[in-house]
């Protein structure tokens, strides 16, 4: 039997027991020893603030992924919630009994991280040729352009009003 991905919603609920610093980003240790890292230089270590709350919500898209840290709503207390970021591409999971660590939101643990959006290239479009009747060719004589211009047709007032 395959053991299902595990992916980070499964594990709300929760707490948080430490925030750590690594050498290549830094890690949030859940209850049962499941650990999350970060690897993407970009995003700042959480706050140790986030130890002892728990994992209440997971957003997440194809932008960032959003997990929420709190203490559930009680009577007469208001729902203290603290939000981290992390990179779809760039995170991964260590979940005890799965073997090897795992980047959940990854279509396939080969597959390489897209590029920043800042630093992708547009490619333009290919200009297409215009049909020669279709291309202009403003008169060279300036005789023929008073006489081309008196036979444009005019704009009336009704016509520049609808503009």
């Amino acid at each position: 039997m395959v053991a299902m991905k595990p992916q980070i919603d499964h594990f709300n609920g929760r707490a948080a027991q430490s925030v750590a610093s690594t050498d290549d980003g830094w890690e949030i240790q859940l209850e049962g020893n499941i650990v999350i890292r970060n690897y993407d230089e970009d995003i700042g270590i959480p706050p140790q603030s986030i130890v002892g709350k728990t994992l209440l919500m997971v957003i997440l898209s194809e932008m960032d992924t959003r997990a929420q840290f709190g203490f559930a709503q009680s009577v007469g207390h208001p729902l203290e919630v603290e939000e981290i970021s992390l990179h779809p591409y760039r995170y991964s999971l260590t979940v005890p009994g799965y073997d090897e660590e795992v980047y959940p939101q990854r279509p396939d643990d080969e597959v390489e991280a897209p590029p920043h959006p800042d630093e992708r290239v547009a490619q333009a479009p290919t200009p297409q040729p215009v049909p020669e009747e279709e291309q202009s060719n403003p008169p060279t004589d300036p005789d023929e352009a008073v006489e081309a211009a008196e036979k444009a047709p005019k704009a009336t007032k009704a016509k520049k009003r609808a503009k």
